[in-house]
């Protein structure tokens, strides 16, 4: 690490651009992308803006932008799914201002509608989040129904309990082998609707 760090001040190229250490970690500012007035994006949370409204059908391209030096779609992968407003509309390609629409509109039991230009695009509201450190763990929760039934009548009174499950492990790969650090990807609702 002293070899790759190079020579010391401001052009050291593991510090350059960094905003500190914090508990050992080297914390780097990332850029999003800006959209009129909106920095949007980011490649734990990739969105963008729609530029002109769309109709509810008949559209093959959604425009989120004009200047293509801005790279829009910077942080969503060359294919997938979109989330506008409550609808999920598939894609098979982009350029840095559009994405290309595929099949049919309203994809996963969603419901194809017309959106007008501002509304925010998201990768189906999914971000993502790192873990740093020597031992990640994940702690967590579930609860699943069980069959129960009561001994005293004899088993005639059955019905269905609820048993919880609480945890906390290690993340391991598959070589079983605990990381220092874990990307997890869970629901994050858009701002102002949580």
């Amino acid at each position: 690490m002293q070899r790759e760090s190079g020579i010391r001040g401001d052009k050291n190229r593991i510090f350059t651009g960094a905003l500190g250490i914090y508990n050992g970690c080297i914390l780097y500012v990332r850029r999003s992308v800006k959209s009129a007035n909106d920095v949007l994006g980011s490649p734990l949370r990739p969105e963008c803006r729609l530029y002109t409204g769309i109709a509810a059908s008949g559209e093959t391209t959604i425009t989120v932008g004009s200047n293509t030096k801005a790279n829009y779609t910077k942080f969503f992968p060359s294919t997938g799914t979109l989330r506008i407003d409550s609808e999920d509309i598939t894609y098979s390609a982009k350029s840095v201002t559009t994405f290309t629409i595929t099949g049919s509109r309203g994809q996963n039991s969603t419901e194809a509608a017309a959106h007008t230009a501002g509304a925010l695009i998201t990768l189906r509201n999914i971000s993502t989040q790192i873990g740093f450190g020597a031992e990640v763990a994940v702690r967590g929760w579930g609860m699943k129904p069980t069959p129960i039934s009561q001994s005293e009548d004899y088993g005639f009174e059955n019905g269905i309990g609820v048993k919880a499950i609480f945890g906390q492990v290690a993340i391991k790969n598959t070589a079983s082998v605990a990381k220092n650090y874990l990307l997890m990807k869970s629901y994050a609702a858009n701002p102002g609707t949580i």
